[in-house]
């Protein structure tokens, strides 16, 4: 028994010093394997295991705050040994885009990538920008980072600019009580929903009003959102939607920048002129204008100027035609002073700011025009009173009318406002080619708001009642509206 027990220690002792003895216990209670979470935290599963010889361990699920597992280093199939496995981890950091003014088109703003990786970047846009960049530059990542799109403002040729504002602006006409014409002017499309700009002195007086498109697309405005006499501005709603829309300017002007004017000139359709900003700020009247070498004619009134970026800088309003190429929009400023939160229908409209259209409140004819000189004038009929306007310095209304003998001629004749505004005028009769003037001696009746004046007539005779702008042209608001009767008594 002795030398049994001796042999076996003997044994023992060769097969530790081999490293058999580990087997033999292994084969005995099987191996050990140690899943170390370096850092990281058990899911499922367990960190450590009992596995029996020859078998798989199985990975238990690991996470760690911040960090991407990249599996185990080391294998632990078909086990034969006691194992310690070990977690590997890479570092993960937050990358962000920041578009800037611009949007994300296509691609992800926020990316968690695994440090040492390049982030795929996004596509962005921007209307009327050009992408240059990101600041920083994009680089592999190794650390949390936020990249900015930086842009370049896209600078449009003549051409460009043209086709671009076109399908934005309209081309209106309003119309009275009764339906007739008033006004033809412009204006151009500030949202998708068929919210436009104009002056309100093509809006003004309007029962009705039509918008034409560029495409020839006719549409009804249906009312005014809002509008200024004072600032000669009005917003409009037509009825149209998925409009084209112009960008209002918040950058201003500055003088001997590039402008262009673009509006329905003496009833020209699409009309674009081109030119420079004469004076930055010019005030008219308490209006922040600007004055511009664009040339801006009757019918451009209302219509955008922009710059060369494709954005309103003001609303067309007036030319001085006296002198050379004064020309004035009404700085684009002004229309943030316009209350957007109302509305009145267009008749409404119409009839709180139509001015007084003849006697008696009613139009019986409006003239008929041109009557601008003696060969056009405007024959004038007993008892019916005739509804019109001066437009401007240079405009001059010729009316005549004939009596057969001996008699009385009443003269009546109102204005829109008769406390602030008077038109000069002449009255007389042509001997050959020559011009008699003959006095007339006005009287004003407050209780119906008119002048009357009497001639006593001693023989038959053709007369002439030539309205003008008043003595002194400026500081008027046009067009200046009257209306004249004559009353002949035998």
């Amino acid at each position: 028994m002795k030398r049994f027990i001796a042999f076996l220690l003997i044994a023992v002792m060769m097969l530790a010093s081999t490293g058999c003895i580990n087997k033999v216990v292994g084969l005995i209670t099987g191996y050990f394997v140690i899943f170390d979470l370096n850092g990281g935290e058990l899911v499922s599963g367990e960190a450590r295991q009992n596995v029996r010889p020859g078998q798989d361990a199985e990975a238990p699920s690991v996470k760690r705050d911040g960090y991407e597992f990249g599996g185990w280093d080391k294998e632990f199939t078909a086990v034969q040994e006691n194992l310690t496995v070990t977690a590997k981890w890479t570092k993960l950091w937050t990358v962000r885009f920041d578009p800037g003014d611009g949007s994300i088109a296509n691609g992800d703003a926020i990316l968690t990538i695994a440090e040492g990786t390049t982030p795929k970047t996004p596509e962005v846009e921007r209307e009327g920008w050009s992408f240059i960049g990101w600041d920083p530059k994009v680089s592999s990542a190794s650390a949390d980072v936020t990249y900015t799109a930086q842009w370049e403002r896209i600078v449009y040729s003549s051409t460009e600019v043209s086709e671009r504002i076109a399908p934005a602006v309209i081309e209106i006409t309003t119309y009275d009580y009764y339906g007739e014409g008033i006004a033809l002017g412009s204006g151009f499309f500030i949202d998708s929903e068929g919210t436009a700009v104009t002056n309100y002195h093509v809006m003004e007086g309007a029962y009705s009003a039509e918008a034409e498109l560029t495409s020839g697309v006719k549409a009804s405005v249906l009312g005014v959102i809002a509008y200024s006499e004072e600032l000669d501005l009005a917003i409009i709603k037509v009825d149209t939607t998925d409009t084209p829309f112009l960008t209002l300017s918040e950058d201003g002007v500055e003088t001997g920048q590039t402008v262009y004017a673009i509006g329905s000139s003496l009833g020209l359709t699409g009309t674009f002129s081109n030119g420079i900003v004469s004076a930055a700020s010019r005030e008219i009247e308490g209006i922040e204008c600007i004055q511009v070498t664009a040339p801006i004619s009757s019918g451009n009134s209302g219509g955008p100027l922009v710059n060369e970026y494709c954005e309103v800088v003001g609303v067309n309003s007036m030319t001085v035609t006296e002198g050379q190429n004064l020309n004035f929009a009404i700085n684009i400023t002004e229309l943030k002073k316009l209350d957007m939160g109302g509305f009145t229908d267009i008749e409404e409209f119409g009839e709180a700011t139509a001015p007084l259209p003849g006697f008696y409140g009613v139009y019986s004819n409006k003239e008929i025009e041109p009557n601008g000189t003696k060969g056009s004038a405007d024959t004038l009929y007993s008892n019916t009173p005739r509804a019109a306007d001066i437009s401007g310095v240079n405009d001059e209304d010729y009316y005549k009318f004939s009596v057969s003998g001996s008699c009385t001629v009443k003269i009546y004749f109102r204005f829109s406002d008769s406390d602030t505004q008077n038109a000069s005028f002449r009255f007389g009769y042509y001997n050959g080619s020559s011009f008699k003037n003959v006095d007339l001696d006005f009287d004003y009746y407050a209780s119906e708001d008119v002048f009357i004046a009497t001639l006593n007539v001693s023989t038959a005779r053709e007369f002439y009642f030539i309205i003008m702008s008043p003595s002194n042209p400026y500081g008027y608001n046009y067009p200046i509206y009257y209306a004249v009767e004559i009353e002949i008594r035998y």
